[in-house]
């Protein structure tokens, strides 16, 4: 083909995309996706789209991606998600599906590198890069400058708001698109905030399944008999809705599904340290539990009922031994005493928590218990769990209130009983792990935790 013909058919698919992303890419376009690629080709487009389960948000993503670099001369893009998973074993493989499906013609353009794609010849026009969302890379996220820039996040719910921000900003001058598309997992946040704010200039949609090709209708019947309609997952995954969080719930339940969902790869935890959390009980109903996480990733839960003390330190002893670890927090309170010493004989690095003493965050937690469970809370976002009905149990149960200081304070584990809940030892445990690099935490002996440093968002 000569460079004029070339020059003049790239003019032609420029103002006709859905035409180009049928002849050109190859694809069949359903109307939701087609309103999104209309509005998003649009100059300075502003797109928000919170969609249900296996819509092909993210192949649009690819096709706008492919559309975007070829069709204008001076192009800067950038893809980012909440983790490297997202961007990489799901859109990155997503580009190079359709890629490799495009017009013969068309495909040897394209050079499609690990963590970006440009055009023959003119990396430096016409490029897109793809970053994880995280706020260690919030200075990479500055300084895109070109005749067109296109930001586009996938599953934007749970992006941090920071980066959301450090993003917005970019778009200041010249023809900027700015394209959010997500899973709607979060009641809170920059994207929640779009569709709850109503900001002006944007185009907002639902992608629901029920108005979906790509979805099988039989799933749909089987999640509303299985979950009901008026659970926050048939919400989510059915009908692209945010989920529901009563006022006194501080754990979605939602949130907590996606997460027990969430696959992540190994280099997105495996540079963290392994921390064991151990929540000590004896006897009655109560379980003895050991938590085993790796920065984002929650690798086993372990319980044992009806065991004394010794017995539960042996355990936690084989476990320990059974790989690295870089210490055991134990509740030390009461019957756990017993635990941090006799583990001390063993010159294990033990970290003997109270989690009733002040918190280090006076200003938003009542004590050290609600603070951790904060943090949980945060980090579950983009965290992957096994699944775990038990502990999902447990974070759901949880409910939380404010004092008069405006304090956030957990219900104790009396109440939870009362109304009937089970003690919540799995998420006590879990949320034990976050007490890492603690000194101790008694009212004797209170010293603010320290921050571990770390390439990526969690600690």
């Amino acid at each position: 083909m000569s460079t004029d013909k070339l020059v003049t058919l790239l003019a032609m698919y420029k103002e006709n995309p859905l035409a180009f992303i049928r002849d050109v890419i190859g694809a069949s376009p359903t109307d939701q996706q087609i309103d999104l690629i209309l509005a998003a080709v649009g100059e300075n487009s502003r797109v928000a789209v919170k969609s249900c389960t296996s819509s092909g948000k993210t192949a649009v993503l690819a096709w706008l991606t492919l559309f975007f670099l070829i069709c204008y001369p001076d192009c800067k893009m950038l893809v980012t998600a909440p983790t490297a998973s997202q961007l990489f074993r799901v859109f990155r493989s997503e580009l190079l599906l359709w890629h490799g499906r495009m017009n013969p013609l068309f495909k040897p353009f394209y050079n499609i590198m690990n963590d970006n794609c440009y055009i023959e010849g003119k990396k430096g026009t016409q490029m897109c890069s793809w970053i994880t969302g995280s706020s260690d890379n919030k200075e990479n996220f500055a300084g895109l400058h070109a005749s067109k820039v296109v930001i586009m996040i996938d599953e934007a719910s749970a992006l941090p708001k920071e980066i959301f921000d450090t993003l917005y900003g970019t778009l200041s001058s010249g023809d900027t698109s700015f394209i959010l598309v997500s899973n709607p997992v979060r009641a809170e946040g920059a994207f929640y905030d779009l569709f709850a704010d109503k900001v002006t200039g944007w185009s907002r949609f639902t992608f629901t399944a029920h108005q979906s090709p790509n979805v099988d209708k039989v799933w749909i019947k089987e999640v509303e008999e299985y979950y009901g309609i008026a659970s926050d997952f048939y919400k989510m995954r059915v009908l692209g809705e945010f989920p529901t969080l009563s006022e006194a719930q501080f754990f979605s339940a939602g949130v907590i599904d996606e997460a027990m969902q969430r696959q992540l790869m190994p280099r997105e935890y495996q540079n963290y340290q392994r921390i064991l959390g151990c929540d000590v009980a004896r006897f009655g109903n109560d379980s003895c539990v050991i938590a085993d996480r790796q920065g984002p990733k929650l690798h086993n839960l372990v319980s044992f009922k009806g065991i004394d003390t010794v017995t539960f330190t042996e355990k936690i002893l084989e476990y320990y031994q059974s790989n690295s670890y870089s210490a055991v927090a134990v509740d030390g309170i009461g019957v756990g005493s017993g635990v941090v010493d006799q583990l001390k004989r063993f010159d294990i690095p033990v970290l003997d928590i109270n989690v009733s003493s002040p918190s280090t965050q006076q200003k938003t937690f009542y004590n050290l218990r609600s603070e951790l469970y904060g943090e949980v809370r945060d980090w579950i976002s983009n965290a992957s769990l096994p699944y775990h009905p038990q502990l999902r149990s447990d974070l759901v149960g949880i409910n939380y209130s404010y004092n008069n200081k405006l304090q956030i304070i957990l219900e104790s584990k009396r109440d939870m009983k009362k109304r009937g809940q089970d003690s919540p030892d799995y998420s006590d445990a879990l949320a034990l792990t976050f007490a890492i690099n603690t000194l101790s935490y008694s009212p004797m002996r209170y010293k603010p935790r320290q921050v571990v440093k770390s390439s990526y968002l969690w600690a």
